[in-house]
């Protein structure tokens, strides 16, 4: 597993369909799959968004599991890349673990890489974003 991590307009996503363009067996999962979905239902300041959200990832790991035991016996090494955007805050790390834990499971590395990139950059890559509410990170 290979999680790119940072501030959202970071580019965090940006990096990622380069490195699964780039790397040989390799799948993007955006942390807005999740959210989005978590998101049509819920608002943030809903304990159920939550809730779901970690229902969802609980949901993708047990199916990784399922369908890459079965290639890494078979001497594949497919590589999943996420997103994610947590902080070192009980719950942001709570969810990194629940990564660790995944990947403790399949018995593959966990690669975690976090992106940065200048406050002045960042806020431009934001107020952008905003400007162009369509331009969502699941495209």
């Amino acid at each position: 597993f290979v999680i790119l991590n940072s501030y959202p307009g970071v580019g965090k996503f940006t990096v990622g369909q380069i490195l699964s363009r780039t790397l040989p067996n390799a799948k993007l999962f955006n942390n807005h799959l999740l959210i989005d979905a978590a998101a049509a239902l819920y608002t943030r300041e809903d304990p159920e968004f939550y809730t779901l959200r970690k229902a969802l990832r609980t949901t993708v790991f047990d199916s990784l599991h399922s369908s890459m035991s079965a290639k890494l016996d078979a001497g594949e090494q497919p590589i999943i890349i996420f997103t994610e955007a947590q902080s070192t805050s009980p719950k942001g790390s709570e969810v990194m673990q629940e990564y660790l834990q995944a990947a403790r499971r399949l018995n593959i590395p966990l690669i975690s890489i976090i992106l940065t990139c200048s406050s002045e950059e960042n806020e431009r890559r934001l107020v952008g974003r905003s400007n162009n509410s369509n331009k969502t990170s699941t495209k």
